[in-house]
């Protein structure tokens, strides 16, 4: 007997043209056997990193949902946006409703989350119908970068969605983005948008200072010099501190079209919110 969540799931994914396979623990481990259970928790490694796509259920739509799958799209970039939202005429409370809607869910407080969103190599998280994919690599990487600079901008904060938690999703991604630099011998060590992030509900009189007070820890060969400018809108600070973070997160593109290749123009990054 499978569970309500479980049978939602499978009649969510499943196609009624083409056969799918589909691997889930509480149908394909017997979880009375414990020697069992043993022995498929040594194989979830592989299961998990060889899947060829790794569905994130976070159980049935609300009328909520939609608004928050709009935001996470725009963010993660999957969704060609081209430069409006559905959704930025609507208040902030609905805004916060949609976002809460995909956070609250019982799925981000489950330990073995842990597993699967760092070994994925591609991801796709379900609401019902509603989907947000991203892949291991430069797009998750870049979703992570979106995700963290809405949230300290100053748009993010004025529609009121400084309240949501987003840690959840934005643990998953910098599970998924470690573990990549993990398998490519590399270290992921914080930069400065990883910093101001971490202490962006520190209060600075002026709102640019919040900006300027990091610069001095910018990475050796970055010119800060012309960016400490207080004839500079706040608006204005925040569109120089992107281009900056960005060439730090994003150095193998710093010769290539931004915008085209990685879609990180800082127009397109934040959404346009009153």
């Amino acid at each position: 007997r499978i569970s309500p969540n479980l049978e939602e799931a499978l009649r969510s994914l499943r196609s009624e043209t083409t056969p799918r396979a589909i691997w889930t623990d509480a149908i394909c481990i017997d979880q009375s056997n414990i020697q069992e259970r043993g022995h498929q928790i040594g194989l979830m490694q592989n299961i998990h990193s060889f899947a060829s796509n790794v569905v994130i259920w976070l159980g049935p739509a609300t009328p909520a949902t939609a608004t928050g799958i709009d935001i996470l799209s725009f963010l993660a970039g999957s969704d060609g946006f081209d430069g409006k939202c559905s959704w930025e005429h609507l208040s902030p409370a609905l805004l916060c409703d949609g976002l809460n809607d995909v956070m609250g869910r019982p799925y981000f407080r489950r330990m073995w989350v842990v597993q699967e969103a760092a070994l994925a190599g591609k991801i796709d998280m379900r609401i019902g119908d509603y989907s947000v994919p991203w892949q291991r690599g430069q797009a998750a990487r870049r979703f992570l970068f979106r995700l963290k600079f809405a949230e300290i901008s100053p748009k993010w904060e004025h529609a009121g969605l400084h309240e949501v938690d987003m840690r959840p999703l934005i643990e998953v991604l910098e599970m998924n983005v470690r573990q990549d630099y993990r398998e490519r011998g590399h270290v992921l060590r914080p930069g400065l948008l990883d910093i101001a992030h971490h202490i962006r509900h520190r209060v600075a009189s002026d709102r640019r200072d919040k900006i300027f007070a990091l610069l001095g820890l910018s990475p050796d060969g970055f010119d800060i010099h012309g960016l400490v400018d207080y004839t500079m809108s706040t608006e204005e600070v925040f569109r120089a501190f992107h281009g900056l973070v960005e060439k730090e997160c994003f150095p193998e593109m710093e010769d290539l079209d931004m915008d085209e290749e990685v879609g990180l123009d800082p127009d397109r990054a934040l959404p346009r919110l009153a």
